[in-house]
């Protein structure tokens, strides 16, 4: 027995693409809760309606509020799904908690640092913020940013996992010198599904480079960065990391998860005053 032509082409139609590996993210899914090491988990709620632009109630009249995006997001708002890069950092970060941790924990305070001290964790564009939501529940105190729309679905995922108290909340447009100021230096800085659009690389690795703390012999801050190979933003990705290796070290990270999702660690690039 051998192949045999299919002459009706029924697999066309399958509910999809044989030749790729099935989402992280079930398709239509309305709740999804990543497992915690040690029990519990954080859970977030997809809202197709507010993708879609589509949406009544408070949630939908605020998006419109407040605008309604630009670029991909001006007909979608992106922040309402949650997408598998996503699902690919948070569940790194579950799984290397006790070493990140002890680091966060032992890394010294320098006089000259302490103004800008957090000891902590800022997501930018983080949309439901699945990966920030983990590292509060893990820890950390974390400051969940995006566009102004997208704050009152940060506030509701930190209320309905418990985190209120644990987690802020503020508006962050990449590359607003001043807004990044504001928010100050954090240990930790997470973005996901953040790469897609080329005008978008340059501002976006302005406001990593401002949010990341710096500090010679190792005790500097870290980026990580989970972008999807899969959504075909080719351009996009090459000029992001055309700009970010020209400020970070660029290190990719194993992961077993999706073949598609690069999950990337950024280090700043010591100055000469840090060498």
């Amino acid at each position: 027995a051998g192949w045999e032509e299919d002459g009706g082409e029924e697999w066309q139609s399958l509910p999809c693409d044989i030749f790729q590996a099935p989402p992280l993210v079930p398709v239509g899914c309305n709740s999804f809760t990543l497992p915690l090491p040690g029990g519990g988990g954080v859970a977030v709620r997809p809202r197709r309606s507010l993708f879609e632009r589509t949406g009544s109630g408070a949630e939908a009249a605020a998006a419109v509020r407040e605008g309604v995006g630009h670029g991909a997001d001006k007909g979608r708002m992106t922040g309402a799904l949650l997408w598998d890069s996503a699902v690919v950092l948070a569940s790194y970060l579950a799984a290397s908690r006790p070493a990140a941790a002890a680091r966060a924990q032992s890394r010294p305070i320098s006089g000259e640092l302490a103004a800008g001290w957090r000891g902590a964790c800022v997501e930018v564009g983080a949309g439901l913020a699945l990966p920030g939501l983990t590292a509060a529940a893990l820890g950390w105190t974390t400051t969940l940013t995006d566009r102004q729309e997208c704050l009152p679905l940060l506030a509701a995922g930190a209320a309905e996992n418990g985190l209120g108290e644990a987690v802020a909340v503020a508006p962050l447009a990449w590359g607003d010198p001043a807004a990044a100021s504001a928010l100050g230096t954090f240990d930790l800085v997470l973005a996901s599904d953040c790469v897609y659009e080329v005008e978008s690389a340059a501002p976006l690795v302005a406001s990593l480079s401002a949010l990341v703390r710096r500090g010679g012999e190792g005790r500097g801050g870290e980026v990580l960065l989970a972008f999807d190979e899969a959504i075909g933003r080719h351009a996009a990705v090459a000029a992001f990391r055309a700009l970010a290796t020209s400020s970070f070290e660029w290190e990719e990270l194993a992961h077993e998860l999706k073949e598609s999702v690069r999950l990337v660690r950024l280090r700043p690039r010591a100055s000469e005053g840090e060498a």
